[in-house]
């Protein structure tokens, strides 16, 4: 069976969410999730900001990975990424679309696309646990706002990953990490074998923590420290070409030596692991030391 790869869009608005009514097609007059099919080596990301412009001559913001759903149609199988986004703008120009809605999460009046009816599901689950899992943070004056948090992941060098143990016991290790904008994940190398991977193929959460260096206030002798803390779901990298390439980022993060970088990849790429964490909830804040 022919496997389609599209990217879509869970658009928010406050409370509120987009939804789209198709124009033409098998399912003209259904309800979807915008979207479409991805173009030659394009991120996830690049393709669902690539088509809301294309169909709806706006920009959007991509906040966070939802989910993937397969779902097998007649002809073809769907296999879909999901995106949180914001838009940047209001104005909305409807080019593959007869209509568009703002609905509640809880909407029921919604013939949706056979697809758009699993995105819908994963998402109120998703909004389910995150508001009873996710503690927020107490004191709202020193919490960090989401781009702060990344600007913290891009720029630090290291963390301390923490996975589940044997017992019951929490296993954290320090790792280099490289946050990658383009599928909003923290990837990591190691050996292919060892305790981490033991743990992390056996259950695949996990939590990541960064702190910056921190700075100094006047004469003040106590330190002002942000750090993030990350927690999401394990996942390892068969891709070859993405393995390199990732591992190629993260060594420029480090040195812009391109001659001992092609050397190491050369030498250790056949025994290197690469895994994601996928970011399912993120927060900062920033403390002083008093």
């Amino acid at each position: 069976m022919k496997v389609l790869k599209v990217a879509a869009a869970i658009i928010e608005k406050g409370e509120q969410i987009l939804i789209a009514r198709r124009l033409k097609g098998d399912f003209a007059g259904r309800w979807e999730f915008p979207g479409g099919k991805y173009e030659k080596d394009e991120s996830g990301q690049e393709a669902i900001k690539r088509e809301i412009e294309e169909e709806f001559d706006a920009q959007i913001k991509v906040e966070r990975y939802l989910c993937t759903i397969e779902h097998d149609y007649d002809s073809f199988h769907l296999s879909m990424d999901c995106y949180i986004c914001s838009l940047c703008d209001e104005k909305l120009v409807l080019h593959d679309h007869s209509q568009i809605r703002w609905i509640s999460i809880d909407e029921k009046d919604v013939d949706w696309l056979p697809a758009d009816r699993k995105v819908i599901e994963a998402y109120r689950e998703d909004a389910k646990r995150r508001k009873t899992m996710w503690h927020e943070i107490l004191r709202k004056k020193q919490a960090l706002s989401r781009e702060e948090c990344i600007e913290i992941l891009k720029k630090e060098l290291r963390g301390v990953l923490s996975v589940n143990g044997d017992d019951g016991y929490p296993y954290g290790m320090p790792l280099n990490h490289y946050y990658n904008e383009e599928d909003d994940c923290l990837y990591f190398h190691s050996g292919k074998i060892g305790y981490k991977v033991d743990c992390f193929k056996r259950d695949d959460k996990a939590s990541f923590c960064v702190m910056d260096k921190g700075f100094y206030k006047d004469d003040d002798w106590a330190l002002n420290i942000r750090s993030v803390i990350v927690f999401g779901r394990i996942e390892i990298i068969e891709d070859e070409k993405v393995i390199e390439d990732i591992c190629r980022k993260l060594s420029y993060k480090f040195t812009s030596d391109d001659s001992y970088i092609a050397e190491e990849i050369r030498r250790s790429l056949s025994r290197t692991l690469l895994f994601r964490l996928r970011i399912e909830h993120m927060s900062g804040k920033i403390v002083n030391e008093k």
